[in-house]
């Protein structure tokens, strides 16, 4: 399937760039429950969970809502038989199930101080920059040229990249109040499903003598597109589009540690865990685009990365020229034969 889709293994057991650059791994856990500032270091219970962020986290819900309703309202307008109902929801199901690895030779472009300081590195960096950028804008030229029908029609595939910007950001909200009420269902609706299972799972080792306390504070800058590839993908009865798009999400998170001092349930904090850091995490998402009317389906995150390097880029550009000479070595093979 990987190679029917020219994808490349991405978080977990499948990703081939874990994100240990995030807050959640750097700490060893996923966030957890969420309180009030004004919690006292010692409880009965813990409170009612809830999420707290003083950047109008309900701007950025209705943001996402608006968002995906004007899909299913675009979806809605287009009449559908059944044939092509169905075809939508497996197509939807199948990506939503397998889809955990990203395109090959993706460039997640890094902030300009982290590029190499030498100038024979950083021209290659470059080269290695101009390159996945092209695929990527190359891609979606493609796709938009060949959704317009006609030289003097209008192009039906509309890339949005300031909605998916704003989406992706209360996307990545949205998984953390999941995370932190240990909501299985929304991640399971919110992500892909390789991805969820890695953020279920340490949901249910928590136990009940351990519990975390997780605050996006805030957002300390904007956020931008880092990649952003579309590729046709055609197996059995499934004929769509697939994009994949790696935002940049800069935030300052607070983390920290509770546990139960006694067998009377009462709670206290771990000395020493309280940690507040800035982050900047690349959030990879993917989405299914219908090839004829070239409506989306809704966005998934499919996890986070961390930024390419020199050695990563040339690493993996090398073993894709093996691919390649692997894949016409077998081609000539079967001529001869």
């Amino acid at each position: 399937m990987a190679s029917a889709l020219g994808l490349r293994g991405a978080r977990g057991p499948m990703w081939k760039r874990p994100a240990t650059g995030t807050f959640m791994t750097t700490c060893g856990l996923a966030p957890a429950v969420v309180w009030p500032k004004q919690l006292p270091a010692i409880a009965i219970a813990p409170p009612t969970a809830r999420f707290y962020s003083p950047t109008a986290a309900s701007y950025s819900y209705n943001t996402y809502s608006r968002f995906n309703q004007n899909q299913q309202h675009e979806r809605q307008k287009a009449p559908q038989s059944p044939q092509v109902y169905r075809a939508n929801r497996s197509t939807e199901g199948f990506i939503s199930e397998h889809v955990s690895l990203l395109y090959p030779l993706t460039f997640v472009s890094p902030p300009l101080f982290a590029w190499p300081r030498n100038p024979i590195k950083a021209w290659k960096f470059f080269m290695g920059w101009a390159e996945g950028h092209g695929r990527a804008f190359l891609s979606n030229t493609v796709v938009k040229w060949s959704s317009k029908g006609s030289l003097f029609k209008r192009a039906k595939y509309n890339p949005d990249r300031d909605g998916v910007k704003l989406m992706a950001r209360a996307m990545h909200r949205s998984l953390g109040e999941a995370m932190a009420s240990g909501d299985e269902l929304t991640l399971q609706k919110t992500c892909t499903q390789v991805f969820a299972r890695t953020l279920i799972a340490p949901i249910k080792a928590r136990g009940t003598n351990l519990y975390y306390e997780w605050e996006l504070m805030r957002y300390t800058g904007a956020s931008r597109i880092s990649s952003d590839m579309i590729q046709p993908f055609q197996q059995d009865h499934i004929d769509c589009l697939v994009r994949q798009t790696i935002v940049t999400v800069p935030s300052r998170q607070r983390r920290v540690q509770w546990k139960r001092s006694n067998a009377l349930g009462a709670w206290q904090v771990v000395p020493g865990s309280e940690k507040e850091v800035d982050l900047v995490e690349y959030v990879a998402l993917t989405c299914v685009y219908d090839s004829k009317t070239y409506q989306p389906t809704n966005w998934r995150i499919m996890g986070t990365l961390k930024p390419t390097t020199l050695q990563s880029w040339l690493t993996e550009k090398e073993g894709v020229n093996i691919l390649g000479r692997q894949e016409a070595k077998g081609h000539n093979i079967l001529d001869e034969e």
